[in-house]
Formats: C-alpha cells, structure tokens, sequence
C-alpha cells in the first residue's frame, strides 16, 4: 500500500494557531477601545479647556450680549444683580467659538 505524503497541517496545528489569532485579536480589541475612550475624553478635556479660555476672555470684555428672556439672580433681601441666567444659542457660542455644544464625538449626545 502507498501512502501520499502531501504536505498539509494537522488538525491541531490548525487549532492552535487559530487560538493564538484569537488571543491577539482581543488583546488588539480591548487595547482599541481603550484607545477610543482615551481619545473620547481627551477631545471633551480640549473642549472644556477651549470652553474655560473663551468665558476668561468674556469675564475680561464684558462683549456677550443679554437676551430678551434672561433671569436676574439676586441674593436673598438684596437689590442688586449678582448672576443672570439664560439659554445660550448659536450667536454666543460662535463669539466663544465654542461652535459643537459640547456633545461626545461617540454618539452626539451632550
């Protein structure tokens, strides 16, 4: 009886290799999404940053205008303004050139 000798690999071979395709494709995944949440954080810490530059320039120019609806925030028994309180819209956040709201580059959600 002859036997064919054609090279080939065994079924255990196969096993262990594609075990070992396995293991570094999640350590590559796990170390991927670390790096997208890295990445994630970084861009809301610049956007923070960017947001903390523009309101110092603000505090420093006073050039914001008020809106129509806005609240005065005095203290208790006192008369004079201490805050106002309003909705920001676009106008503002151009001005502050703070011009994506503030949302997660993930899923856009604030």
């Amino acid at each position: 009886m002859k036997k064919n000798n054609y090279p080939a690999f065994t079924l255990v071979e196969l096993i262990v290799v594609i075990t070992i395709i396995w293991i570094l494709s999640t350590i590559w995944f796990v170390s991927y999404s670390n790096y997208l949440t890295w990445a994630r954080d970084s861009n809301r810490y610049s956007q923070l940053t960017k947001l903390s530059d523009s309101l110092q320039v603000y505090a420093t120019q006073k050039s914001l205008p008020l809106p129509d609806d806005f609240i005065e925030i005095t203290a208790s028994g006192a008369s004079n303004v201490i805050a106002y309180q309003w909705y920001v819209w676009s106008d503002v956040l151009e001005t502050i050139d703070y011009t994506n709201w503030g949302k997660d580059p993930k899923d856009d959600s604030f």
